[in-house]
């Protein structure tokens, strides 16, 4: 492993971790954004992003907890990050986490406390992740917000979504772009959801979103695994058992299936189950409303937060 600073910018240092996966050739760069201003001895926030976002949909969070060091990984794919090597193998999850953990381990103290933060996508990979680093480290708190773990459903949900996913990929992998971001967003958010978005918002999409077929085959090997996962209930519950575990929802268009998950979160992994208070929320809300969401994943997360007053987030 190797780490070297690439810029800085506000106060974050972008490093860069050079690791290396079983049944891969090559090495791959895993880029974090840090901020370690607040001391050696202080606290830090692991964060996982959503898909499509990258890091740096966690930049004001050292705003609000400036009493805490911060690092925000990037996914393959994302900012400097290496892309997946497609034309090698299937990522799964476990090769994401492998990756985010290399990055960790080589920036964050080892005896570091840990307050982990993760978001839809990146609450699968934090939940994996943490799963692993809770083994030698001082995890303290993981908190996710509408992850898609959907591997964690009970066997007839599980498949009847993992069906549908399928489904999804056949037309990624038949070249249907647009066919297949059109049945992806009809899923989530109604029958002409992506027709209805301006060309330009498509656009973006398209790039952003450019590995989300990756991020599909991750999420339904995981959902295929032996009897249902291997990322069980069971196994977070004895991985994280000193842990608090929390899950948050957004107060607008959550989906069914997601609320179906935070459910299973609490009664099978001993998550405690929260709305955010801030309106109007949807999925993105720890993006589009950082200033409620974040102080309140951080509230749960037990971090040390800076006064509301003082922040100006």
């Amino acid at each position: 492993m190797l780490a070297r600073r690439l810029r800085v910018t506000t106060g974050a240092r972008a490093v860069s971790t050079l690791a290396r996966l079983p049944g891969l050739d090559g090495e791959l760069a895993v880029e974090s954004m840090v901020y370690s201003n607040a001391g050696a001895r202080a606290p830090w926030v692991v964060c996982f992003h959503s898909s499509g976002l990258g890091a740096r949909q966690w930049a004001a969070g050292p705003q609000l907890a400036p009493g805490a060091n911060w690092i925000a990984v990037n996914f393959c794919g994302y900012a400097g990050s290496s892309p997946w090597p497609r034309e090698q193998r299937a990522p799964s999850l476990a090769d994401q986490a492998s990756l985010a953990c290399a990055a960790i381990d080589h920036v964050v103290p080892d005896r570091a406390r840990l307050f982990v933060l993760g978001h839809s996508y990146g609450g699968s990979i934090a939940l994996a992740s943490c799963a692993r680093l809770a083994a030698t480290r001082d995890v303290a708190a993981l908190v996710l917000f509408e992850p898609n773990c959907f591997f964690l459903l009970p066997h007839e949900q599980r498949a009847a979504f993992a069906d549908e996913v399928r489904g999804w990929l056949e037309l990624a992998r038949a070249g249907d772009e647009g066919g297949f971001m059109s049945r992806f967003y009809a899923f989530w958010f109604g029958a002409g959801a992506w027709e209805v978005m301006p060309s330009r918002t498509r656009a973006k999409l398209r790039e952003t979103l450019r590995d989300l077929d990756l991020e599909l085959v991750a999420t339904l090997a995981e959902m295929e695994s032996a009897d249902g996962a291997v990322l069980s209930s069971a196994a977070i519950n004895g991985a994280l058992r000193a842990c608090r575990k929390h899950a948050m929802c957004g107060t607008l268009g959550t989906h069914a299936l997601t609320l179906q998950l935070l459910e299973r979160l609490r009664t099978h992994a001993g998550f405690e189950l929260h709305e955010t208070s801030a309106l109007g929320a949807g999925h993105l809300a720890p993006f589009t409303h950082a200033g409620v969401v974040l102080r309140e994943m951080l509230t749960l997360a037990g971090a040390p937060l800076a006064p509301e007053d003082a922040t100006g987030v």
